[in-house]
């Protein structure tokens, strides 16, 4: 049996520091190849994390990076290094659950149903790690699965033989991980959700600007022939689009409108900017409506009336 002066787990803030060590390298990582190669690096670097995950535990190190720092590594129940097999299980499965948030996030931008299911994930993300707190090895789902454990780089083969296997977990404080691992979870898909939100109101925002120049041109053109210009007298085609995905038209009023195509919040959706006569036709007010399907937080303060 282990003494209890030397502890022979890593205990679950050393993996912790670990895990957002490992995280911090790879987002450095896109961000290195990206800078260089000057394309998409997602793919690339989602390789290279894989290898990472899969091979670090074959190396000396026998664990990541981040873990080496911490002090820690991955063996078998033995105090062993890990084999190919349990490596590749473990850094697979824990691949494929930290992919997943990003695969349902572009799942939901395409408009497809399985994008639903990304809040339930990230609210449930930390708890494959959290399930360490009421097992005796301290071992997390991924380590179940490849049949591995997570010790004290110090620690000895015949250290990890000897843990007590029949001590009960200390419950209060296993609960209050999970509990800890659902409210971060809880947080993270709401900091999503709102930066998603953020990012529509941007890109609604976008457009409405786009059209400003536009809008100034009736206005003066109005003006002078007390009419509506035509594209051709606009200085406009017949569509314009703009980069975000999305663009607008000049109606035979003099309305401007906008419309969407990208993003499942947006797509198909239209804001209408028409223009008003007023002082005897001396100056135009414009009115924006939007579809009723475009929800009122991402509209400009005038289109919410």
């Amino acid at each position: 049996m282990a003494s209890n002066s030397q502890p022979v787990l890593a205990d679950l803030g050393t993996r912790g520091g670990a895990f957002l060590l490992d995280l911090l390298l790879a987002v450095l990582a896109l961000g290195v190849v990206q800078e260089l190669g000057g394309f998409d690096a997602r793919p690339v670097v989602l390789v290279l994390i894989l290898l990472y995950f899969c091979g670090m535990p074959l190396t000396r190190l026998q664990g990541t990076l981040g873990k080496w720092i911490c002090r820690a590594r991955i063996c078998d129940k033995e105090g062993r290094q890990v084999g190919w097999r349990a490596a590749c299980v473990r850094g697979a499965a824990m691949f494929v659950w930290l992919a997943l948030p990003g695969l349902l996030g572009e799942a939901a931008k395409r408009g497809m149903t399985i994008g639903a299911a990304l809040p339930a994930v990230l609210i449930v993300f930390l708890l494959p790690w959290a399930l360490a707190g009421f097992l005796p090895r301290r071992q997390s789902l991924f380590d179940l699965l490849a049949g591995t454990m997570v010790v004290r780089r110090a620690a000895d083969a015949a250290a990890v033989q000897g843990i007590d296997t029949s001590a009960k977990p200390r419950w209060i404080a296993a609960i209050a991980f999970t509990a800890f691992c659902l409210f971060f979870g809880f947080m993270m898909d709401t900091g999503i959700a709102a930066f998603q939100d953020q990012e529509r109101r941007g890109r609604v925002m976008y457009a409405v600007e786009q059209t400003r120049p536009l809008r100034e041109r009736i206005e003066a053109f109005h003006s002078k022939e007390k009419r509506w210009p035509t594209p051709v007298e606009a200085g406009v085609a017949e569509w314009t689009p703009y980069p975000a995905g999305g663009g607008y038209r000049l109606e035979k009023d003099g309305s401007v409108t906008i419309s969407f195509s990208q993003v499942p919040e947006l797509k198909g959706r239209t804001i209408t900017f028409r223009p008003v006569p007023i002082d005897g036709g001396a100056r135009l007010r414009w009115d924006c409506t939007a579809d009723a399907g475009l929800r009122r937080s991402y509209l400009p303060g005038s289109c919410r009336e």
